[in-house]
């Protein structure tokens, strides 16, 4: 009976020490705000891992939030993975406003002919993308 605990604990040990795949992180994003009329931009860094985040988390406190009041005309992309699928999006007024690894700039007041700053302190971005860190 020894032998055969023996044996069986070996092979315990020897299936406990097989590497097991790291979990793998979403890669952050990076995009900033701008207010066109002020000429006011701040950046911020969120995982893209599919969760909202309340804008009045990342830009109170920034160039674009005078007096407390997120105030921004366009969204951007300033950082993100190479080479895989990336996207952000949030809802204004029942509009979705979205950038992606293509479309890396967009309009927020959706009108392309004049810059309106929108008030976001209400609004949240999720952002998503394929790229990883190990």
């Amino acid at each position: 009976m020894k032998p055969f605990a023996a044996i069986a604990f070996g092979l315990v040990a020897a299936v406990s020490a097989i590497p097991t795949p790291a979990a793998s992180v979403p890669a952050n994003v990076t995009f900033s705000l701008t207010n066109d009329l002020t000429g006011a931009n701040a950046a911020a860094t969120i995982p893209g891992n599919g969760v909202d985040v309340p804008l009045v988390d990342l830009f109170l406190g920034t160039s674009v939030a005078p007096n407390g009041q997120i105030l921004a005309t366009s969204i951007q992309f300033v950082t993100l993975p190479p080479n895989v699928f990336s996207a952000c999006v949030f809802d204004l007024d029942g509009r979705a406003v979205v950038i992606n690894d293509k479309k890396t700039f967009a309009d927020i007041d959706g009108n392309p002919y004049a810059a309106i700053p929108q008030l976001l302190n209400g609004v949240t971005i999720n952002c998503q993308t394929n790229g990883v860190v190990a």
